[in-house]
């Protein structure tokens, strides 16, 4: 199924503003145990490690999410099925993706 097109930044902002975003964040270990993280340049969480990631799509299915995320943040494919669903968790922050002032963003 198709994904929604990107939104103009002005309604991302709004979406941001009034609703949780649902996102995929991937745990990736290496055979010592140690987990790839990053440093975030954009907000929010900027300047902070995390782990790679990202939103999932209006109309996106998970796996496809999935794959898509695998694709674009770690450079190789991967299926759902090669993973371990380790939980849901929520982020909340002060900040959001525009810097602007009065909302925060929900993950």
């Amino acid at each position: 199924e198709p994904v929604t097109p990107r939104l103009a930044p002005q309604e991302f902002a709004r979406v941001v503003r009034l609703t949780p975003l649902v996102s995929i964040d991937f745990v990736v270990r290496n055979v010592a145990g140690e987990v790839l993280v990053g440093w975030r340049r954009t907000r929010p969480a900027q300047d902070c490690w995390f782990v790679p990631g990202g939103r999932i799509g209006k109309n996106e299915r998970i796996g496809a999410a999935f794959e898509r995320l695998a694709q674009a943040e770690l450079g190789a494919a991967f299926r759902i099925a090669d993973a371990r669903f380790l939980g849901v968790y929520e982020h909340l922050y002060d900040d959001n993706f525009a810097g602007a002032p009065g909302f925060g963003t929900h993950y």
